[in-house]
């Protein structure tokens, strides 16, 4: 089985992302403000003001939540591709490490024969 990630791509899409999170948070700041506004030009309106408030009010958390879940989904993203990239160079280090150990095996046990002329068995 073979596994392959695009590191590069992931970097990329996780920088539009966060940029798309810096946006969205600004818009939210920006809602949220234009939201205080009318809630003070109707506070004199009870009811109108109490609906308005019901309406507003849950958004206050739940569009900083979705901002925080996108970030920490980011972070999440990006922990994964570095994990990935680390264990991959460890496998291919110790890959390499035990090749080179196999190899130098191999040569010790085939130095003892010789061919007719004197030479190692011809690789």
């Amino acid at each position: 089985m073979r596994y392959s990630i695009d590191v590069g791509g992931i970097s990329d899409v996780t920088r539009v992302v966060a940029r798309e999170m810096d946006d969205a948070s600004a818009a939210i700041v920006a809602a949220l403000a234009a939201a205080d506004v009318a809630l003070s030009a109707v506070s004199s309106e009870g009811g109108l003001a109490g609906a308005l408030s019901a309406a507003v009010d849950p958004r206050r958390s739940t569009g900083p939540n979705a901002v925080a879940r996108a970030g920490a989904l980011t972070a999440v993203a990006q922990a994964n591709a570095l994990s990935y990239v680390q264990a991959d160079e460890v496998m291919a280090a110790t890959t390499e490490a035990a090749s080179g150990q196999a190899s130098a095996a191999e040569q010790a046990a085939t130095a003892r024969y010789t061919g007719r002329f004197g030479g190692g068995i011809p690789r």
